[in-house]
């Protein structure tokens, strides 16, 4: 499955194992697709056994992609809610909303071409494994607006989990799948 330029994180995960942006109306400009995701999150106040309110911001570059003048793209995404980990380091949460902002490079790109600003939504993991994150959305204004944001994303976690030991980071990658806008 090819995914677009969002990708979060579902306890706050954006970030977008291969991300895609796929047109919806007529009227929509195609999207690109991106095989390619890497990210960093950070998590705030960071994440115990206990579940609290988190603020996440997700900062990744999305590479191989085509469709739309576009080949890579940087991108940030915003969100915050409750979370935590378990044993194993692994993430947990629910559904999470957020903001997300993409600046796409290409050289079909029209100039002044600007961001694409957006919504996403991360759910609770998927099987096979805890840390895999399928992630939605629509970009909502700039190049692409009204096109959706479909992937899925692995989040791994810096560091062990603990009663009071807290995580404070995490890298977000590519599922194997493909992200499009």
């Amino acid at each position: 499955m090819r995914t677009g330029c969002a990708g979060v994180l579902t306890a706050l995960i954006v970030p977008l194992g291969m991300i895609g942006v796929f047109a919806a109306p007529a009227s929509a400009e195609a999207g690109p697709e991106c095989t390619g995701n890497t990210a960093k999150m950070k998590l705030s106040p960071g994440l115990t056994f206990t579940s609290v309110y988190q603020t996440i911001t997700i900062n990744g570059k999305l590479s191989g992609c085509t469709g739309g003048g576009v080949t890579s793209a940087k991108y940030t995404v915003k969100t915050s809610g409750p979370a935590s980990c378990e044993e194993g380091s692994v993430l947990k949460g629910t559904y999470q909303e957020g903001t997300i902002v993409i600046t796409w490079k290409g050289k079909g790109l029209p100039k002044g071409a600007g961001n694409s600003i957006g919504t996403f939504l991360m759910q609770p993991p998927i099987p096979p494994g805890p840390s895999l994150f399928a992630i939605s959305g629509m970009i909502e204004s700039g190049p692409f607006a009204e096109s959706k944001i479909a992937g899925e994303v692995l989040v791994t976690l810096k560091g062990t989990c603990g009663a009071k030991k807290r995580i404070k980071s995490a890298t977000v990658t590519e599922s194997g799948s493909t992200s499009s806008y």
